[in-house]
């Protein structure tokens, strides 16, 4: 009776299709779980991140946990987390995808997680950093130190979502600033965002971190754009 009320109150529902869970299921129902495109790059020594970077940043390893599709599974997830709030998804995923590189022990390098920033005004009128759950499950399954103030993003007006390869770098070379390298030189960092569309963003960020010295740099994704 009383958990009935409760889901009344507050249904938990699935983050993709939006039908209630059932008590076994959590975040995503079984079905659309099925249904996620997973790119199982961690099993490959090449993959879509690496050849978007090559000649760009140099990184050692690199891993993105879904395909994103428009119109698709993915897309639902990242809008649900991003505009509808839904915080539990950052975390769902960072477990899932820290455990499967754990599997291949990327956990034995990594000495720190780095997550992309957001503005201060992006911050402010969204309530949270999308990739902050992501980030803290990391940080949590690897065991290594999550560090927020190295990175930090100076604010812009609009989405870089599927702009050109060219327009997003123009805006992210100037919105990207390091700070506190100190904390991070000599280390192997793990550097997490929500969504690989050009390799702008990462790599724009990984220039900056650069700056530290004897830095190695891994990245990982949510989604990469299929």
């Amino acid at each position: 009776m009383i958990k009935d009320f409760i889901q009344l109150l507050f249904p938990r529902i699935c983050a993709s299709c939006d039908l209630n869970l059932q008590e076994s299921e959590e975040v995503i129902c079984l079905n659309c779980l099925h249904e996620l495109p997973l790119t199982y790059d961690h099993e490959t020594n090449e993959n879509s991140i690496q050849k978007a970077l090559r000649g760009r940043l140099q990184i050692e390893n690199s891993s993105s946990l879904l395909y994103f599709e428009k119109a698709g599974i993915v897309q639902a997830l990242i809008h649900d987390l991003k505009y509808r709030g839904n915080q539990k998804i950052s975390n769902y995923l960072g477990g899932w995808h820290a455990e499967l590189l754990k599997s291949v022990n990327w956990h034995k390098s990594i000495e720190a997680i780095v997550p992309i920033p957001v503005s201060k005004n992006r911050l402010k009128k969204r309530g949270f950093n999308q990739v902050q759950g992501y980030a803290e499950a990391f940080a949590e399954i690897f065991k290594v130190p999550l560090v927020e103030d190295v990175l930090w993003r100076a604010s812009t007006n609009s989405t870089q979502v599927f702009k050109s390869r060219l327009a997003r770098t123009e805006v992210t070379n100037k919105n990207y600033h390091a700070k506190n390298l100190d904390k991070i030189e000599g280390k192997h960092i793990l550097i997490l965002d929500d969504l690989m569309t050009t390799g702008a963003t990462i790599e724009a960020c990984g220039n900056v971190l650069k700056e530290a010295k004897n830095l190695k740099i891994s990245v990982a994704t949510m989604a990469i754009v299929a």
